[in-house]
C-alpha cells in the first residue's frame, strides 16, 4: 500500500491539493517507502475538523496548500522523524511556506503526532518538473 488514511479522511479532498504540496507529499512518500515507514495522512482539507481545531489551524489547509503526516506507529522514531522533516524543508525550500512569525520557509514542520507539509501561494513548480 502506498498511503494510508485516518477514517474521516475524504480521498477526494487529494483533488483539492496544489501542485507544489504534491511535490512535497511525493518526497515524504519515497522517504516513507525507502525506510519501510507508514505513510498515514490524518488531515487534507481540514473543513471536517471541529471548530476548536479549525481556529488553531493556518489557511495552508483550506487553501489546498497542506497535508498532515501521521509518525506514531511501527518503524517512527525521532530520527526518521527529525531526517524527514529536514530532508524535506532542505530539498523544497523553494516551495515551503513562509513562517510569519519568522519568515523562514519551511515545507515541513514536526508537530507532537503528526509532520505539517505545506507550500506557499502561487509558487513556481517548474524546477522540480521535467518535461
Amino acid at each position: 500500500m502506498l498511503f494510508e488514511i485516518k477514517e474521516d479522511i475524504h480521498l477526494e479532498d487529494l483533488q483539492k491539493l496544489q501542485p507544489a504540496i504534491w511535490i512535497i507529499f511525493t518526497g515524504a512518500l519515497l522517504y516513507c517507502h525507502r525506510n519501510n515507514l507508514p505513510c498515514r495522512i490524518t488531515s487534507i482539507i481540514s473543513d471536517r475538523t471541529s471548530d476548536e481545531i479549525k481556529k488553531k489551524q493556518t489557511s495552508v489547509h483550506p487553501d489546498g496548500r497542506g497535508i498532515d503526516i501521521g509518525i506514531s506507529g511501527a518503524g517512527w522514531n525521532d530520527i526518521h522523524i527529525h531526517r524527514l522533516a529536514h530532508l524535506l524543508c532542505t530539498d523544497y525550500a523553494d516551495l515551503g511556506a513562509i513562517s510569519s512569525s519568522d519568515g523562514v520557509a519551511r515545507a515541513c514542520v514536526v508537530k507532537k503526532d503528526h509532520l505539517h507539509l505545506q507550500c506557499r501561494r502561487h509558487v513556481d513548480i517548474n524546477k522540480f518538473v521535467t518535461k
